[in-house]
């Protein structure tokens, strides 16, 4: 028989609990109980094995004395009953027997009793000390299962209980095509919560996470946490739409806002489902294919689900390939930086130049996002931009040698402008390079901004103290906040390309973009207009007001390290200059 979990019902313990078919026999315990001072404010008697079942299942009781001989079975049948049924022995039992059999009394101890009675050889006190020890032995077991199966911040199940259990149902659908699905979740930017707020912020938040998974799902389903933000949850005898559901229903109450001391922290989570289907021929195949739709459910976006299908395997098999081969591309320098120029609108000169990623792999061009989301994901942020701080800060130095009006853009990354340590890194770079910092700027994304704007302010802070500009890329596309943006040590705007690309199907655009010039310019920002891709477009954000002007018309992103030559750029500026 295989294990079913069962939830222990707590409702009522203080009984004993006898299964006896002999009533003579059952009124002989009755008669020794009431000489013993014992702890049960009542007595319940069964007279079968499964009525005894049925007793527990409804109310497991504080103690049990059971026959080893019923009509029904034998105490082995019933305790290999109660062990495939229940994760942990629902309550401490005595076999009481009219033979005395040592070998015997050892298999039932290792089958599951706490104890073992010769029925003719039991007086009261022997009764009371059965009783005493074998609820201590039960209780300390009870205590030693619940460290090694369950997880101590959260209660839920542990890896252990979760692999178990797997298993157990695994077996089940190949057995009796019982269906059963499997989720994987995790907290999205759960890292930045504990590098920002400290462990402690991310332990009470797990334990909130944990309270809500356990409200959500059913008293059959199991839920595990795997470590850190990780947690599974398994879901028996369900249908692939149902399934979807519950996954759906997961995110949407783990999306909610943290109240972590004065602070409220958004968080959220993302979630893959894989049922058990016949192409799946093993544990670890249904756990990678949870893994698999949890990848998805992030790369588009996160705060959402995603449900496994073969064509996110090839996908993901990709993705894998491309994250084992990123460390190897760091350590042998095969990433690229191009270099974008960002055009002063007043002069028509080159002023600024934006360092952008670029990696060439297997005969093909790597997308940058997804290069910034492995770098991540690896947590390879130390070594990246390390690697990128140096040979940016570098070129930039020798451009300076020619052009000391030259300056650089750096992006750094969501989830890494909190880190001090590349902070740090920066500023002993530019350092390094005797480079004045207010010639360079790092961008940030707005969305992040609005994400965590007080930590984010700290560190933005410590960068413009040094001297380096502060520039929100992106900006109008997130949930903007003028209480944040008046805050923030920010020196540039660059606002997002889609406001000039959907010019002509919005032209309301133009309204949002010189408004958020002149407010720029009012709070002493200048702007910078992204997406120009025409000459039109170039003198629509130089009539509204635009500082510079960034776009592939005016300079696609060039590899090489002549940009300040590059030919098709300097060919628009002459153009640009002609025309006033």
């Amino acid at each position: 028989m295989s294990k079913v979990h069962k939830i222990v019902n707590t409702g009522d313990q203080n009984f004993l609990l006898i299964i006896e078919d002999s009533p003579e026999d059952t009124a002989y315990y009755l008669r020794l109980l009431k000489r013993i001072d014992h702890p049960f404010r009542k007595v319940i008697t069964v007279a079968s094995l499964t009525e005894g079942l049925k007793s527990i299942d409804e109310n497991a009781p504080a103690c049990c004395l059971l026959d080893n001989f019923l009509t029904d079975g034998t105490a082995f049948d019933f305790l290999n009953h109660l062990k495939n049924a229940y994760i942990n022995s629902p309550c401490p039992i005595i076999v009481i027997t009219g033979q005395e059999d040592t070998s015997t009394a050892v298999k039932l101890m290792h089958t599951g009793a706490q104890d073992y009675l010769i029925k003719q050889n039991m007086d009261s006190p022997q009764l009371e000390r059965a009783i005493f020890n074998s609820i201590k032995t039960w209780e300390l077991q009870s205590k030693i299962n619940q460290l090694a199966l369950y997880d101590s911040l959260t209660g839920l199940g542990n890896r252990t209980l979760f692999i178990e259990h797997l298993s157990r149902l695994f077996n089940e659908y190949q057995r009796y095509n019982r269906s059963f699905a499997l989720i994987f979740l995790d907290l999205d930017r759960f890292k930045l919560v504990n590098d920002t707020y400290g462990h402690e912020a991310g332990d009470v938040l797990l334990k909130q996470i944990g309270q809500r998974v356990r409200q959500l799902i059913r008293k059959t389903d199991i839920a595990a946490r795997l470590g850190g933000d990780e947690f599974a949850i398994l879901l028996p005898d369900i249908k692939e739409t149902k399934a979807n559901y519950v996954a759906y229903k997961l995110v949407k109450t783990l999306n909610f806002d943290f109240k972590w001391k004065q602070t409220t922290i958004s968080t959220s989570s993302s979630v893959g489902l894989a049922m058990c289907t016949k192409n799946i021929d093993n544990c670890n195949k249904m756990m990678r294919e949870a893994d698999i739709a949890l990848y998805q459910a992030k790369k588009l976006g996160r705060a959402r689900y995603s449900s496994f299908n073969l064509s996110l395997e090839k996908e993901i098999i990709e993705l894998e390939r491309l994250a084992c081969a990123l460390p190897h591309a760091l350590q042998y320098k095969q990433l690229q930086v191009a270099w974008q120029p960002i055009v002063n609108v007043a002069n028509q000169q080159v002023d600024c130049v934006e360092a952008l990623i670029r990696w060439y792999y297997n005969k093909q061009w790597i997308n940058p996002l997804l290069i910034i989301d492995l770098m991540l994901e690896r947590r390879l942020g130390d070594v990246f931009h390390k690697w990128l701080f140096e040979y940016s800060l570098e070129q930039l130095s020798l451009w300076r040698l020619d052009n000391n009006n030259i300056r650089l853009s750096l992006n750094l990354p969501a989830n890494l402008c909190h880190d001090s340590k590349i902070i740090q890194l920066l500023i002993e770079t530019i350092k390094f390079y005797s480079i004045p910092p207010e010639s360079v700027t790092v961008e940030v994304t707005e969305t992040h901004l609005m994400d965590f704007p007080e930590e984010t302010r700290k560190k933005l802070i410590i960068l413009s103290d040094f001297g380096i500009r502060i520039a929100i890329d992106d900006f109008g596309t997130g949930y903007s906040s003028m209480k944040y943006l008046a805050n923030l040590p920010c020196n540039i705007l660059k606002i997002d390309q889609t406001f000039f690309l959907t010019l002509k199907e919005n032209p309301r655009n133009s309204i949002i973009i010189e408004a958020i010039t002149a407010l720029a310019h009012r709070m002493k920002m200048q702007v910078v207009a992204e997406g120009i891709e025409s000459q039109e477009l170039y003198q629509t954000a130089q009539s509204l007001g635009c500082d510079y002007v960034q776009g592939h018309w005016l300079g696609e992103p060039n590899l090489g390290s002549n940009l300040l030559s590059n030919s098709a750029c300097q060919e628009k500026i002459h153009t640009l200059k002609k025309t006033g």
